[in-house]
């Protein structure tokens, strides 16, 4: 048997369990997301509903995806499992049912970066300037989507020749999570540093806000994403594998951390660099006035 046939057998087959982990990574989450949702502090039952709905369609699109490449995988080592060679081949078919099913990742990135970008715009006091460039890369991301699913399915080419959709989807991704990604970090420190009542960056909480609420984890996985399918190669099925998983998880931690009360309130993140410290100075000096007053009484 051909080492090269071998290798890709054992890719797909090795990235099928991979991700069969990740959904049960991901079930855990999306039950800790539901428990947080319906026992955490006091909100509208709007928005319980709405984080509701985001949760199951993130846990909902990644099962889909991975029932579509657990049957694709299946099909190719039962159905076709005559030979290694004949494993290979139907390995390298696409059909049109596994594109059109598997084509829910994309909506599952796609609806993790509006959720990114909300959280950005949140973040940055409700700036709509902050939010411009990221929501221009996740409406090109869609198109490319729709591009690189209609090429594949139809097998004809779209738009320019030579155009390579896939890439440019995951490269727009990645521009709209790391700008997301570098923004939040940046407001996340410029609030601590500023604000009088502040977690320290180095203790386990301060951790666990800027990675959480950056979405670090889901930057990583698509740069890692991009870098495998440029290079291309069967080692890029455990790429594909990750950040079709990720792009479920990351965005669930983020409305489970909101739902359970953890995130800053709203009004916090609208604080200049001068609000806290003329705020908290003020409570300085209404507190020294007020121990004052009380000094002299119990001297007279």
């Amino acid at each position: 048997m051909d080492a090269f046939v071998k290798e890709i057998n054992e890719s797909y087959f090795n990235a099928c369990n991979f991700e069969s982990l990740m959904r049960g990574i991901h079930f855990a989450v999306f039950l800790m997301a539901l428990s947080r949702i319906y026992t955490g502090p006091e909100r509208s039952a709007r928005s319980r509903k709405i984080m509701t709905v985001l949760v199951f369609l993130f846990f909902i699109m990644s099962t889909i995806h991975h029932a579509a490449y657990w049957a694709y995988v299946r099909r190719a080592f039962i159905a076709h499992g005559e030979t290694a060679e004949s494993i290979a081949d139907a390995l390298n078919e696409y059909p049109v049912w596994f594109t059109g099913t598997t084509s829910v990742s994309d909506a599952n990135a796609i609806l993790a970066d509006s959720v990114i970008i909300w959280r950005t715009w949140t973040v940055w006091g409700r700036s709509w300037r902050v939010a411009i460039v990221p929501t221009i890369c996740t409406l090109l991301m869609t198109a490319f989507s729709i591009m690189a699913v209609f090429e594949t399915v139809t097998s004809t080419t779209f738009g320019a020749v030579g155009v390579d959709y896939a890439t440019a989807l995951y490269s727009t991704s990645l521009i709209t999570t790391l700008y997301c990604t570098a923004a939040i970090v940046y407001r996340v420190v410029l609030v601590n540093r500023y604000s009088p009542f502040r977690y320290r960056l180095r203790s386990y909480r301060g951790v666990i806000e800027i990675l959480v609420e950056s979405s670090a984890l889901y930057f990583i996985a698509t740069l890692f994403a991009l870098v495998a399918y440029i290079c291309s190669g069967p080692a890029s099925e455990f790429a594909s594998a990750f950040w079709t998983s990720i792009t479920g998880i990351a965005p669930t931690l983020v409305i489970a951390r909101v739902a359970a009360g953890e995130a800053r309130p709203n009004e916090t993140w609208n604080e200049t660099r001068q609000g806290p410290v003329l705020s908290f100075l003020r409570f300085n000096k209404t507190y020294d006035e007020n121990r004052n007053e009380l000094g002299t009484t119990s001297m007279s």
